[in-house]
């Protein structure tokens, strides 16, 4: 019997072992399953990537709704009240231009780099510049600073705009239109 016990012994602390590590187990697979879901509701987890591409995927879907609703919501930041009409003068036009939309300056600019009309003090170095940038493909090509093209009697016009806020790109359609305008009246 005094060889039975110390075997007996042996069996019930292996079980209790086992039984406790198996606890340990569980208790991190609980721990581990629960920063998963914590993570993945950041954004973060492994989860992320796959809810990820079912919204880039449901956009996609979409067509360009996605887009025709970041486009909207850039142009309500740059609605007024005000509207522009012709006052009979391109200088005029601009100012008016200018103070609807409280931005800095804006000049027009032939692609070659010639101004067209402006209210900026360096209008030259403007044009020069920023056509270039825009024959590059840039339209932002520093803070402050957005180009954007226009057709106007089957040339480009560049417009320049600086602004100490944030203009969106591409440029509101309002606001584009509001250049054209200003072409359309003077040009």
């Amino acid at each position: 019997m005094a060889f039975q016990l110390p075997l007996m012994n042996s069996f019930f602390v292996i079980t209790a072992v086992i039984l406790v590590i198996a606890v340990i187990a569980l208790v991190l697979i609980v721990i581990l399953l629960k920063l998963y879901q914590v993570k993945s509701h950041a954004g973060k987890g492994p989860g992320a990537k796959g809810r990820q591409e079912m919204e880039s995927t449901a956009r996609a879907s979409s067509g360009t709704a996605g887009l025709v609703q970041k486009k909207h919501k850039a142009s309500l930041e740059f609605e007024s009240e005000l509207e522009l009409r012709d006052e009979g003068d391109i200088s005029k036009n601009m100012k008016a231009f200018v103070e609807k939309y409280r931005f800095d300056s804006f000049t027009l600019s032939s692609v070659d780099g010639l101004v067209i009309a402006s209210t900026s003090s360096d209008s030259q170095g403007d044009a020069a510049n920023y056509s270039q940038s825009f024959r590059n493909g840039v339209q932002s090509p520093e803070p402050g600073t957005t180009i954007f093209g226009m057709s106007h009697h089957g040339s480009t016009i560049i417009g320049i705009i600086r602004s100490s806020h944030p203009v969106p790109i591409p440029v509101p359609d309002n606001v584009e239109s509001d250049a054209n305008n200003i072409l359309k009246w003077s040009l």
